[in-house]
């Protein structure tokens, strides 16, 4: 089982696996998150399901504009 973090994830947090990895997590397109929530590992990951929760959904930023 994956540990736990006890800090939370920024914009300006590098993405630390896969293909954006090096890439500040603020950088990363919001499909990347819709994907990563979308798979069964993810829960390995607790901050960064904290921190794609967070990212607003393109649908939101259209419904905001």
């Amino acid at each position: 089982m994956a540990q736990e973090r006890k800090y939370r994830l920024h914009d300006n947090t590098k993405m630390m696996f896969g293909m954006h990895m090096g890439e500040k997590l603020g950088d990363i397109p919001d499909h990347y998150w819709v994907w990563f929530m979308g798979q069964s590992w993810r829960n390995e990951w607790p901050a960064l399901v904290e921190y794609a929760r967070s990212v607003d959904s393109p649908e939101e930023k259209e419904e905001e504009e």
